[in-house]
């Protein structure tokens, strides 16, 4: 069996003169995800992505690694599971079972596979997939849900061949809507009759339509509520 490890402390050196700019890890909602239904529920997925290592202050602006230390709201959402995105970095560190699911905390890292060919990593501002996590909710409404990097020791991180870290590094976190409840009208929209005769009418018309049927109120426990027509 063929093992590898990967040093994840260490300090950025620089160059005089150059200014680092912030390397990226990102959580994000696969589209679709943003805002789900819990009952029945749908499936949440969130990618973790990596971007913009160049300058970063990794040797030869390179990724040889990454590890990133989450947390989620175990009692609105249920995880499924980690698929690694093994296409860059092939050497999983940490297994996509390191979950515990009391907590609310997801472990994740891993390295370049040397024995697969694999070299160091420079990622521009194009993000790259390094991780899909997949949920399900486990309640019918709740609207704001926070996947997120938790402070830990070691940090979330993009080591180089070193073993120094990307700095700085912006780390971005996401938030899911649970929201299984259908918007409301809370005001009823009143009837108009025209004749479209080209006497000016036509203004009231438009008018009456941009007003939404007149009525406005609307509500919807999770967002803002967008009218349409198809007149």
């Amino acid at each position: 069996m063929r093992t590898g490890t990967l040093a994840m402390v260490g300090t950025t050196l620089l160059a005089c003169g150059v200014t680092a700019q912030a390397a990226d890890l990102t959580l994000t909602p696969v589209s679709g995800s943003e805002c789900v239904v819990g009952s029945p529920p749908e499936t949440i997925q969130i990618t973790v992505t990596m971007a913009n290592t160049a300058s970063s202050g990794l040797d030869g602006d390179a990724a040889t690694g990454y590890q990133a230390f989450l947390s989620y709201p175990s009692s609105e959402m249920q995880f499924v599971s980690a698929t690694y995105d093994l296409a860059n970095f092939g050497l999983l560190l940490i297994a996509p079972g390191s979950v515990n699911p009391s907590a609310g905390i997801i472990n994740l890292a891993a390295g370049i596979n040397q024995f697969a060919a694999q070299g160091p990593v420079v990622v521009g501002g194009t993000p790259i997939t390094l991780v899909t996590l997949e949920f399900t909710p486990l309640v019918a409404d709740s609207c704001t849900n926070s996947v997120a990097f938790r402070a830990n020791t070691p940090p979330s991180s993009i080591a180089d061949v070193n073993g120094d870290l990307a700095s700085p590094l912006n780390l971005t976190d996401t938030s899911i809507a649970i929201d299984s409840t259908p918007p409301t009208i809370d005001t009823a929209a009143s009837n108009l009759t025209v004749e479209c005769d080209g006497s000016g009418n036509t203004a009231e018309l438009n008018a009456w339509l941009a007003s939404n049927g007149g009525t406005g109120a609307a509500s919807d426990a999770c967002g803002s509520v967008t009218f349409s027509h198809d007149f």
